[in-house]
């Protein structure tokens, strides 16, 4: 495989490598429809480091962060790991109650989030706080219309607005190898969340390893719109172009209706790397109006992350586009990714997780602690450079996911004679969401903090365009507009169940435990039985409702006919392909690629359907 001419081995040489591309005039990111230089961002993360300075912040300050500001994200996730300070970067949809738990965890010296966010919510308490409030929203007034008399304040006592007055400085770049980069939340309960520690060490030998496999470089243009708080969409985004000297596209949320405006962006920028989850390839596969979307000779590499490809879609995929479409397997725990199937030929084909690449892997049986004997499955386990020290302040769960240096994934698998690997299951009971990691137990705690709910346990049930989705039994009288309202309140959209079903019984073990293989059963068959009988005479404006209020998650008196993506919250490009699927197994119809498309409003949605029953 073709060596990187300039591969960054620590902070100091990242900090001259994005320097060097700032003489040269490089750009590093197009985020939406704006483009961000290296020079714009080397200048920033100089007065950002300034600011640090000024504020106290001492080398291993934790600091958090959440805005829907991605260059904002980006730029002080960059400073705060280059200055040696530990930054920990969550969603702009993360609720209080698990925000409020992150901060209890980590006691953050210091919390950057979105200046309206700070001036409604309370739930950082004493920590001290700044605003982080983009130029053009501070011109527009947002602030003013808040609270009176705090514009003018605001855009100058704000981020970025504030760095313009600060005593800019080079960033420290002095961490050792196995001092923290930053900490990742993985999903866990609200009071109980995880943090994997990723040192400077873990962070840099798995960007080399990256660039040596998929020969990124200053050429390489990177296509990965994935949410920046995820390991995929951070190190595999704004880190690695980062890193690599390359650039980065970022083109704003992924929506169907502009599917083929996404996909035409790879020809338009020269794209190099494309990046996305299976879920978004499902989309790909059965949306698509073209199958020249990755033709271009500049195009090196298709890859899928963070969830489990699916064999029949790797295929379909690979078939209809005429592009290899490589898998990594990897968890936040390993940066990244760690797991390799393609590009070479050797690294394990169609259906396997691939080889590991600069880590050592087994499979061992999770009872017994031995390594089982060949092809025989088990759990495996991985070690290397890139492999997290464990999980913060959390010596229980180090315990039970660290054995020395060994990594237990949870993941069964077993070994080809090839070499590679396929997944055959999990020990845990992590639902896979279209790529987004879910704690059932997160789910059920927020279920349960309901006065009404006596029990509550989730668990995934298989879903043929998201993998998984949370499905939710709850032992309660309270209606369940009322439950998806608690939800709303306390968990982002995707991690809200699908549906919520009331049983007599949750069926557990002699521990207490939920007997999830039973428990889906049982879910399983209760959402068959009530399901409707497809193909009704007519649809009627309540049929749709309802089906909308219930993939959504809201009221259905909150919905109007009228309503579209800008109106209804969580009507993205997931939320969109629910409503549709939702839509068609209800009224036993098959939409096509052009309805689905056309589809920006309910009453639209009616109207497609009533031309197909």
């Amino acid at each position: 495989m073709t060596q990187p001419t300039t591969i960054p081995s620590n902070s100091a040489t990242l900090f001259d490598a994005m320097v060097r591309r700032a003489e040269q005039g490089a750009v590093f990111a197009q985020l939406g429809g704006r483009e961000v230089t290296y020079e714009e961002t080397i200048g920033r993360i100089r007065s950002s480091c300034g600011w640090f300075e000024e504020l106290g912040l001492a080398p291993g300050s934790f600091i958090m962060i959440q805005t829907s500001d991605e260059a904002s994200a980006i730029t002080l996730f960059l400073s705060a790991m280059l200055d040696g300070l530990v930054p920990v970067l969550i969603t702009a949809e993360t609720q209080p109650p698990r925000a409020r738990g992150i901060c209890e965890k980590l006691s953050p010296s210091l919390v950057f989030l979105d200046e309206k966010r700070r001036l409604l919510d309370s739930w950082m308490g004493t920590i001290p706080t700044i605003g982080i409030l983009p130029e053009a929203k501070s011109r527009s007034g947002l602030l003013a219309r808040l609270r009176p008399g705090t514009e003018a304040k605001a855009s100058g006592e704000t981020y970025p607005g504030r760095l313009s007055r600060v005593q800019a400085r080079e960033p420290r770049c002095a961490s050792g190898s196995d001092d923290l980069a930053y900490v990742a939340f993985t999903s866990g309960t609200t009071s109980e969340p995880k943090g994997v520690q990723v040192t400077h060490r873990n962070v840099f030998c798995h960007l080399a390893t990256l660039c040596r496999v998929f020969g990124y470089d200053e050429d390489s243009r990177i296509f990965n719109a994935m949410i920046l708080a995820h390991a995929d969409g951070l190190i595999q985004g704004p880190v690695l172009a980062a890193f690599s000297g390359g650039m980065l596209l970022r083109p704003g949320p992924f929506q169907i209706q502009t599917l083929e405006e996404h996909l035409n962006r790879v020809h338009q920028a020269r794209v190099t790397h494309f990046i996305t989850v299976p879920t978004v390839y499902a989309m790909i596969d059965r949306y698509g109006q073209h199958a020249d979307y990755f033709e271009d000779t500049e195009l090196k590499h298709v890859i899928s992350v963070a969830a489990k490809l699916d064999e029949d879609l790797w295929r379909r995929f690979e078939e209809r586009f005429g592009r290899r479409l490589v898998n990594i397997y990897g968890l936040t725990e390993t940066v990244a990714g760690g797991l390799f199937s393609g590009p070479g030929d050797a690294m394990g084909g169609i259906g396997t997780i691939g080889t590991p690449v600069d880590m050592d892997a087994r499979v061992v049986d999770p009872t017994a602690l031995m390594d089982v004997d060949k092809d025989a499955e088990g759990e495996l386990w991985l070690r290397g450079d890139n492999v997290s020290p464990g999980y913060l302040h959390d010596p229980a769960e180090n315990a039970q996911r660290f054995a020395g240096e060994w990594l237990r994934t949870g993941d069964i698998v077993n070994r080809q004679g090839s070499g590679s690997f396929v997944i055959l299951g999990r020990i845990k009971s992590i639902i896979n969401c279209g790529g987004l990691l879910i704690r059932p137990e997160e789910i059920d705690e927020v279920l349960r903090m309901h006065p009404g709910v006596a029990e509550a346990a989730t668990v995934g049930l298989e879903d043929a365009e998201f993998g998984e989705v949370p499905v939710s039994a709850v032992i309660t009288s309270v209606p369940n507009t009322d439950l998806m309202a608690h939800c709303r309140i306390h968990l982002e959209a995707l991690k809200i169940p699908r549906r919520i079903v009331r049983v007599d019984r949750i069926p557990r073990g002699d521990a207490g435990k939920p007997l999830a293989a039973e428990l889906q059963r049982m879910l399983t068959a209760s959402l068959c039985a009530g399901m409707p009988s497809p193909t009704p005479s007519r649809i009627s404006d309540e049929d749709i409702l309802a089906l909308a209020a219930s993939t959504f998650r809201v009221g259905v008196e909150s919905l109007a006919m009228d309503n579209g993506p800008s109106e209804i919250k969580g009507w993205d490009s997931f939320g969109h392909l629910a409503l549709i699927t939702a839509c068609e197994q209800r009224f036993g119809v098959k939409l096509s690629t052009r309805a689905v498309l056309d589809i920006t409003s309910l009453r639209r949605l009616s109207d497609a359907l009533l031309q197909v029953v």
